[in-house]
This record gives C-alpha cells, structure tokens and sequence, in this order.
C-alpha cells in the first residue's frame, strides 16, 4: 500500500474526517488516483498551538474537533494514523480551501474519502514523497467503523470520545 507522510497536526485533521484534501506544490502524487492509501503523521515538530487554534477557528472547525485532533496529533508522531481512498488530483481553487484547511489556490490536492482512522496509530518510519508500507493482515479490523450508536457527539461518522473526555485545559 502507498503511504504519504504528513506532518502533524493535518494527519490528524485526515484522520478525523476534518480535512478532506491534502495539497502539495507538485503534482507527484497523481499517480495515486483511484488507490486506498496510508496516512503517515511525520515526527516533525507542530506549529505553536496559539497559531493552530486561529488557522482552525477560520476555517469553521469547533473547539471540539480541534480538541480531539491536537490530543490525537500528540500520540501519532512517527505513526499511520490512517486509510483512505484517493479518488482525485487535480489543481486547486480558493473554494478547495476550507476542505484543505489553507489557502489552497494554485496548489495541486489529493481528494480523499473514505477515511478509517486505526483505533490505535501503528508505528512506521516515514519518507518523502509516496512510499511502500505492508499493513498488517487484519488491518480492517484496526479501524473505526461508521458510529451510530444513541449519543454519539458525531452522528453518521466516525465514533469520538464522549465531550467529558476532552481535556478542557493544555
């Protein structure tokens, strides 16, 4: 399976389902149209979280979401964090820019779906551009299936933690 490495916080945003392209200045990953392909969270330091919480506050994430990500982002450094399904590459607009959690304009994105995040990151060592990873065999069973159970903080996605599990201070 091709892996592309990201660094954090963004494979966190991938994995939760809040970030829906991931953009690059090139166009080296068109290859990977119509391919599942692995999300790698690279060991490169975050921007200071001050930062991350305006750029998230702009483009319409809630606290909650922004919660569950950075925490996610703390645990996924040097780690797959998840699968998806590539189903475009092509030259981004301004209107690509909420979905990509930047100002997209003239950069080229990769358009996922389907994204299963592992219920637990696997460890892996990352590397530029697209690269080989074997999963593990019962890979499908390490996801987070679709939640729909009475409760739930995210009906019709992938289940999170209940709101009283999300630290409120950092």
């Amino acid at each position: 399976m091709k892996v592309i490495t990201i660094h954090p916080p963004y494979p966190s945003f991938v994995a939760y389902r809040l970030k829906s392209i991931e953009t690059r200045k090139h166009k080296r990953f068109r290859g990977l149209v119509g391919q599942t392909i692995a999300i790698h969270a690279s060991q490169t330091e975050s921007p200071p979280s001050d930062a991350l919480m305006d750029l998230w506050m702009f483009w319409g994430l809630t606290g909650l979401d922004i919660a569950r990500a950075a925490r996610h982002s703390l645990v996924s450094a040097g780690c797959i964090v998840a699968i998806a399904d590539v189903t475009a590459h092509r030259r981004l607009t301004d209107a690509d820019s909420a979905a990509a959690l930047c100002p997209a304009d003239g950069l080229y994105g990769l358009i996922l779906d389907n994204v299963r995040r592992f219920r637990e990151p696997i460890p892996a060592t990352g590397h530029q551009r697209a690269w080989d990873w074997e999963p593990p065999e019962n890979w499908e069973e390490l996801v987070i299936i679709d939640c729909e159970h009475d409760g739930c903080v995210n009906p019709g996605r992938d289940c999170h933690l209940p709101e009283d599990d999300v630290p409120t201070e950092w």
